[in-house]
């Protein structure tokens, strides 16, 4: 925009550079000046942020341009099916991003599952897919199963306050929503939430993903060791394993490690990555030595292991298991325990 204001001839040339006029940012529903970018960008594919700025102009003006949208970020205190009215099918979508933003009370609102499994079905050829701190109102009786056959990346992310999740949900997140869905070509799933164990079970059997990279977040309050390990074994694939300890966790994680260590051929047979994170728990001792065990069996696969406090709440491992620590990454492996910023292992 500033461009426009130099000169006639750098007007000129800022009009007639489509590229410039092809990522757009609104933090209204302005379908008049999302119109005029639009018509800027020429062919150009489309990249559109949305913050707090989609009604039902919006959607439309947006359905005149489906073939031409790459990217999409909606940032909403709701998303409703009054949302969505006017949307049509985007088939080059590769990438969506849909957040929550808090309304004028400070407070988050939940989000309509069956308005966003609609929004999903409206991009049946992304590959990219993040929620931010989305709960769902159960809203959807259906038994259909939205396919995503070219969805590579799906995550949850948490939203950007601290607060108890489910004083506004009345259940959780990723339970819900993954039941609806089958990602055959699913590589990176990244849960922080609270899943249901039967549910985050069928849906690695129904989907049967190659999943490499699995982040299992803080809130896996109803994940035992037993349900873990069923659904550890159903993704040999995974190369990158990252836990975030919560309080199931932090009961089990030892027993974890024993498994790994016993079964090397088939519990994550190709784990080169491991990251444990204790974010609100001092990390016993002897999780250190399960750890060493883990990374001696397993030497000739895994290149970085790290077990993170951010809080500094840890105690030091004992001689013997720092030592043959220090030992694996004389060897060469990644190793790192303590802190984001201290590491034990070099100190």
């Amino acid at each position: 925009m500033l461009l426009l204001n130099v000169c006639n001839a750098w007007t000129g040339i800022a009009l007639s550079t489509p590229a410039l006029w092809a990522d757009i940012y609104l933090e209204f529903p302005g379908v008049q000046i999302l119109e005029l970018w639009f018509r800027r960008a020429g062919n150009y594919a489309l990249s559109v942020h949305l913050r707090r700025g989609l009604d039902y102009h919006v959607a439309t003006s947006l359905a005149n341009f489906s073939k031409q949208l790459k990217r999409l970020t909606v940032y909403e205190e709701q998303l409703t099916s009054g949302s969505l009215r006017g949307l049509v099918s985007f088939p080059h979508l590769e990438t969506l991003d849909v957040g929550v933003e808090m309304d004028e009370n400070n407070e988050f609102s939940a989000f309509s599952l069956h308005t966003t499994i609609r929004l999903l079905q409206l991009a049946s050829n992304l590959v990219e897919c993040t929620f931010r701190g989305l709960g769902f109102h159960y809203d959807l009786d259906t038994t259909d199963k939205v396919v995503l056959s070219r969805l590579r990346s799906l995550k949850f992310r948490r939203p950007s306050v601290d607060y108890h999740w489910h004083d506004y949900t009345g259940g959780y997140i990723e339970d819900r929503i993954l039941k609806f869905l089958s990602l055959p070509a699913l590589e990176t799933l990244f849960l922080p939430f609270n899943i249901s164990p039967a549910d985050f079970a069928s849906f690695l059997a129904y989907s049967s993903p190659p999943l490499q990279q699995l982040f299992l977040g803080d809130g896996c309050r109803r994940l035992s060791f037993i349900n873990l390990e069923e659904c550890l074994r159903l993704v040999p694939s995974v190369t990158r394993f990252e836990l975030y300890v919560g309080p199931k966790i932090k009961e089990h994680l030892e027993d974890l490690f024993s498994v790994l260590v016993d079964s090397p051929s088939n519990l994550l047979p190709n784990l080169h990555t491991l990251k444990v994170q204790y974010n609100r728990y001092v990390v016993p001792t002897s999780v250190y030595q399960g750890l060493l065990h883990v990374l001696s069996a397993r030497r000739a696969q895994i290149v970085s292991a790290h077990l993170i406090n951010p809080n500094n709440e840890l105690a030091m491992p004992s001689p013997e298991v720092l030592a043959g620590l220090q030992q694996l990454a004389a060897e060469g492996m990644d190793i790192h325990i303590g802190t984001p910023e201290n590491n034990f292992i070099s100190s």
